[in-house]
Parts: C-alpha cells; structure tokens; sequence
C-alpha cells in the first residue's frame, strides 16, 4: 500500500501566513420560499500555531467562542423579540484550526422577515460590539458554562438524562 499512497512528507504544503485585517463579512441571504432574510456576521481569526495544536489551548479557545456565541444567541433574540420583532432562528458557527490550513473564522447569524433586515444587522451589530467591549455578565458566563458542558457531553453521547446544575 506505501507503494500506492505518497507520504505525508512528500506531500508540498501551502504555508500558512496570518494577515492581520479588522475588516469582517456581512451576508444578506434572502430565502424566498420562507419569507426570511438571513442575516450574518463573519469574523476571520488568526488559526492556532501548529506548534500549539496538540496542546489544550485550541480547546479552550473553542469554548470560550462558544460561550461568546451563546451569549450572542440569546441577547440578540431577547433584544428583537422585546422589540416585536419575530425571529426565525438566531445561531453561531465556529471554524476552527483542525478543519482547513486557513484563517479560522467566527459567524453569528440571525433570520427575520425582509422588512426587518435592518434591525437585524443593528442588533447583530450592537450585541457583538458589546461582547467585543467586555460586557458580559458573570452569570451569564456561568450560566454559557454549564450549557457548553451539557452541549458537549450530549454530542458525545454522554447525557443519560441528568442535567448539570
């Protein structure tokens, strides 16, 4: 079979260079056969050095984006909804180092009705600017903790009814 498949060594490999932009990618994907506007917030990251992945920081860094992610669901869903806004779904998307040799890249998302496009952006906007600044509450971090390992346990097939508390 080695006579069949080339090494990983002799394999060329692109080489991985970081360049630092603050720019961030907004997409309005409309989806006429459910009357919602797809709203979402995608950030590049810089991906974990390869030295580095095979250590716990790619893990802890997940996490903590998780938490932000989670964070970012539930305020911009309580923010559109005490403004009588409907939301069809509010979600977060982390594409981590292990997945592709490029920038790893952070997304936030939310679903409304066309005519509350606008709002949508504002709040997506204004939430992650928050969260940005550091304005996240303790409890709301603990609260992100315990569902992240809920999360988790559940994905691995771990959860045999019992919840964290």
């Amino acid at each position: 079979l080695s006579y069949m498949i080339p090494s990983a060594k002799s394999q060329p490999r692109k080489e991985y260079v970081w360049t630092d932009s603050k720019e961030l990618k907004v997409c309005l994907v409309e989806d006429d056969s459910r009357d919602i506007v797809n709203v979402t917030v995608e950030w590049r990251i810089q991906r974990t050095p390869e030295e580095l992945m095979n250590t716990i920081q790619p893990l802890v860094f997940g996490k903590f984006l998780a938490q932000a992610g989670m964070v970012a669901e539930k305020r911009i869903a309580e923010r559109l909804s005490s403004a009588g806004i409907p939301v069809a779904d509010v979600s977060y998307a982390y594409y981590d180092s292990q997945r592709s040799l490029e920038d790893e890249k952070f997304s936030v998302s939310v679903s409304v009705a066309p005519d509350h496009m606008v709002m949508a952006l504002k709040t997506l906007a204004a939430v992650m600017a928050g969260i940005d600044a550091g304005d996240v509450r303790e409890d709301e971090f603990q609260k992100t903790d315990r569902e992240y390992i809920v999360a988790q346990e559940e994905a691995a097939g771990n959860l045999s009814g019992n919840t964290l508390k």
